[in-house]
């Protein structure tokens, strides 16, 4: 293995600077939780909807 030059592995680790715009890279963006929450709510929403038609599509037979 090759090792960097001006690269702390020990030191690495608490680089909080680091740290943080890892976890910021990471989270995504902010409005992508709320779209997941919509998406959610909807196609259960839907799933509610098409499971009361079947309901009352079969309570009229």
């Amino acid at each position: 293995m090759a090792r960097q030059d001006g690269f702390d592995w020990i030191d690495d680790a608490f680089d909080d600077k680091k740290a943080a715009e890892e976890l910021e890279a990471a989270q995504g963006p902010k409005g992508l939780g709320c779209a997941l929450a919509l998406a959610v709510v909807l196609v259960v929403a839907f799933s509610i909807f098409a499971f009361v038609g079947l309901v009352g599509a079969l309570g009229s037979l």
